[in-house]
């Protein structure tokens, strides 16, 4: 009889014991940690443990976060019958497919939710949601906390909102980058990170044996001929743009050169060279050719039909670069062949052969085949109709694209339940089917093509060998992008642990190893119980790393615990050579006077950018609704702000009663550059709020190759001098939400944090100031309201501001029109029929909200 883990909200001879399991309960239970385990080793069983855990210590509620429908709908079927007392806890789903009146009365009827991040996001935004008394929030699939992602976003406002924050955080692959870990640290407030390797022989005599083979296939004579005339195409392209000094990177064409070269293009039209245009549209075809051509040589003649239908059908069908493309001969010539052949590619015999023989070995097999494109799903799908005892079913995502449709979320439950119970035994996925998803009858995974992202390879590879044995096989096209792709996934991976390691060692806690949380646990065996802590110390030392006679060559070494090490061990503070480390301890330093030096004045910046915005409170900050999937909002209530969520009729955000802000994307400020929306929108600004403002969020506004830098300084010179609208620029939301908090407690008490000469100083030039009456336009309506009784004031002083327009004409001019948005699209004569204007009112008005264009005598 097996080992197994007693506690009192678990059931008895569920859990197997694991010491590396209880261990990483202990630590995680002492404060917020990222668990790194390899796939299989039992993520999930950490967190049943810290849930149960918590569960019977503390009176809050328990939130866990999945990135997707399915893997929600798992993690609450396994959690059910682990539980003890699972009727009085309740545990409960909450995702996209309950309606949003609905989950209102689900929140507060559990005592654990398993819920998808966007609705927790958006339910917190809307005011539903409490996360104050979240005693635990649980992450799955931890890696994707970073940027604008939900996940991010809800780590963010747990943050701000929980009393006493406890996150568990898991992942089998957190990436290859360090300032990739360290985002995920700091959004969900990391403190620890628990790392084992598969390696390790606590761990490895508990995982599943997965046997990876890659098998090298020879692309044909007719499809490489097939793609002849479009590499010399693409050759031609790089060539020309090498001499322009454009396409610099080294070896093979690639879509990182490509990405480069359009970079650089786009930097020389910001300069005003002409010739660049050309460039960026000879690039962008380079890059349509270089996926045509992988889907040629990497994915076979199906996948390669279905790109170019879906070039033809889909949202750029109508543009002229993509209708250029198309008719092109060589693009023409390589349609009509294609839909004139059969499939030929070796990849998609290999896949069938593969089946076949694993299907022969045992029938009751289940088998995942993983490609990157539907097309690829789709062409699969149909090679392997007429095998025999193959029961093939697709596997995508939500969205429809292409013409071709999605699955629902309860589709993709479905198909997830046909495969288990076998009714269907290979399913054909795409990159939706590669996280998290346990199924353990999973013997083959079959990659169609190698992906360069390590966090995609050990995905897609944890699919088998879950529960037992299990194979990998890696398809390779030789001397195709599939090579290089595999060789970049084998560095990343290298990558991973190296950036875990050096972020763990940045963080402020040290590891917790003292067991000191496992009092509640018991492991119970054949005929006795011992407490968890000696029981995972009894597995220390059954593991522990033993140090022998013989050569260390030939010892076989196995990692054990650390021995803790005295502080007097350690390098002291100051020592950079060995002839310090013995002798007296220095003698103290005179305190001297701290002077203003450049780096003291540097260090004092940063403990100001650390500490944030000043603690005072703010006015209340108005986010339309359709905000509510950016990263925005959550950061604006993780600063602490009072947000409220409505519908606006105008703008994105209002800050208190009068300050309306617009914010744009770059792409979006372009759009509505280009159709013609921009002032229309500012016309519609000028006339909401007494304060308004345009806030620009991102980078390279002025690289764009859509728009002519100079049109967009026009329209920037328009915006702010004829209709009087400052224009802010942004990096990115976390930027945008801690301009617009600093400017909500602005608004609320603007001298607080003056310094006292300078407070009467701005006192002492406020008259003056105010009563100008050009400047009392652009001052506001706070002033404006105490002077006038009348609630357009501000429009009315707004138009005051136009030369040659007087109190009175204004009045005139908004009994006839309404708004300022109506007077600024007026036609000329229109104006001409307000009682006592004259022809250069009209002119002056006209040139003040249509700047450029022809006025009519």
């Amino acid at each position: 009889m097996q080992r197994t883990v007693c506690h009192p909200s678990l059931s008895s001879e569920v859990i197997e014991a694991r010491a590396y399991q209880l261990e990483a309960a202990d630590e995680a239970l002492s404060g917020s940690m990222m668990l790194v385990l390899p796939t299989a080793a039992g993520k999930t069983v950490v967190a049943w443990m810290v849930i149960a855990d918590r569960l019977a210590t503390d009176d809050g509620w328990i939130l866990m976060v999945a990135p997707t429908v399915a893997l929600v709908d798992q993690h609450l079927r396994g959690i059910e019958p682990v539980l003890a007392d699972s009727a009085a806890v309740n545990p409960i789903s909450i995702t996209g497919q309950n309606v949003a009146k609905k989950r209102v009365g689900m929140w507060g009827s559990s005592r654990l939710v398993v819920a998808t991040p966007q609705v927790v996001r958006n339910d917190v935004l809307r005011g539903v949601l409490d996360l104050s008394d979240c005693s635990l929030l649980v992450v799955d699939e931890a890696h994707h906390a970073t940027g604008n992602h939900a996940m991010a976003q809800v780590g963010d406002l747990y943050l701000s909102q929980a009393s006493q924050p406890l996150i568990l955080a898991t992942t089998a692959s957190p990436g290859s980058k360090t300032d990739q870990v360290e985002e995920i640290c700091s959004r969900l407030g990391i403190g620890r990170i628990h790392l084992r390797a598969a390696s390790e022989a606590m761990l490895s005599k508990h995982l599943a044996g997965l046997k990876i083979q890659e098998v090298r296939v020879r692309v044909p004579d007719q499809i490489r001929e097939l793609a002849e005339p479009l590499v010399m195409w693409q050759s031609g392209i790089v060539d020309r743009e090498k001499r322009l000094g454009r396409y610099v990177m080294p070896g093979l064409i690639s879509h990182a050169g490509l990405s480069n070269a359009m970079e650089r293009a786009q930097t020389a039209i910001s300069r005003g060279e002409s010739s660049a245009y050309q460039s960026v549209s000879r690039i962008a075809t380079a890059m349509r050719l270089h996926h045509l051509i992988n889907h040629l040589l990497c994915q076979g003649i199906a996948a390669s039909s279905e790109f170019l239908k879906r070039m033809s059908r889909g949202e750029q069908s109508g543009t002229k670069s993509t209708r250029n493309f198309l008719r092109d001969q060589r693009v023409s010539s390589l349609r009509r062949s294609l839909d004139e052949m059969r499939e030929v590619h070796t990849k998609v015999g290999a896949v069938r052969r593969l089946i076949r023989e694993r299907l022969r070995r045992d029938a009751d097999s289940r088998i995942i085949v993983f490609a990157t494109y539907r097309d690829t799903v789709a062409s699969i799908e149909k090679a392997l109709g007429g095998l025999e005892g193959a029961r093939p079913i697709q596997f995508v995502g939500q969205s429809s694209r292409g013409g071709r449709d999605g699955l629902s979320p309860k589709q993709q439950v479905e198909r997830l339940d046909e495969f288990r119970s076998g009714s269907a035994n290979v399913l054909i996925a795409t990159s939706v089917g590669e996280e998290g998803l346990d199924i353990p009858r999973a013997d083959l995974v079959v990659f169609y093509e190698p992906v360069p992202s390590e966090i995609r390879t050990i995905q897609r590879r944890g699919r088998t060998g879950r529960h037992r044995e299990g194979e990998v096989v890696v398809l390779i096209a030789e001397d195709t992008r599939d090579e290089g792709a595999r060789a970049a996934a084998e560095r990343k991976e290298e990558f991973m642990q190296r950036a875990v390691h050096r972020v763990r060692r940045r963080l402020p806690r040290s590891p917790h190893v003292d067991l000191s949380n496992l009092g509640e646990f018991e492991v119970r065996g054949d005929a006795s119980t011992v407490a968890a802590e000696q029981f995972v110390l009894e597995e220390r030392g059954l593991h522990r790393t033993e140090i022998s006679e013989v050569d260390s060559s030939e010892s076989k070494e196995v990692r054990g615990p650390p021995d803790p090490l005295s502080p007097q061990t350690f390098r002291a503070r100051g020592q950079t050579g060995l002839e310090q480390f013995v002798g007296e301890p220095p003698e103290p330093k005179e305190e001297v006077e701290e002077t203003h030096s450049p780096i003291s004045i540097a260090r004092d910046l940063i403990a100001l950018e650390e500490i944030g915005p000043p603690d005072v409170p703010g006015s209340t900050i108005t986010a339309d609704d359709r905000e509510l999937n950016s990263a925005v909002i959550a950061r604006l209530r993780a600063l602490g702000s009072d947000v409220v969520i409505e519908r606006l009729k105008t703008g994105d955000f209002c800050i208190g009663e009068r300050i309306l802000v617009e914010r744009k994307t770059v792409r979006d400020f372009v759009d509505s550059l280009v159709d013609g929306r921009l002032l229309e929108q500012a016309s519609r600004l000028v006339g909401a709020a007494p304060r308004t403002l345009i806030l620009i969020e991102g980078e390279g506004l002025f690289q764009n190759s859509r728009v002519h830098p100079h049109a967009l300084m026009g329209a920037l010179t328009t915006l702010t001098l004829d209709f009087g609208i400052p224009v802010v620029t942004t990096k990115d939301g976390s930027e945008t939400a801690r301009f617009l908090t600093v400017a909500a407690r602005r608004e609320e008490s603007m001298l607080d944090g003056l310094s006292e000469s300078a407070r009467e100083r701005l006192e002492a030039v406020r008259p003056e100031f105010w009563n100008d009456p050009v400047t009392q336009a652009a001052a506001g309506a706070k002033e404006l309201r105490q002077r006038h009784d009348d609630h357009r004031a501000a429009a009315r002083a707004l138009l005051e501001a136009i030369p040659s327009v007087d109190d009175e004409l204004a009045a005139c001019l908004l009994d006839r029109f309404g708004t300022i948005a109506a007077l600024a699209w007026a036609e000329e004569g229109e104006l001409r029929e307000v009682d006592g204007i004259s022809e250069v009112q009209v002119r002056e008005i006209c040139r003040t909200f249509r700047s450029g264009e022809q006025i009519n005598p």
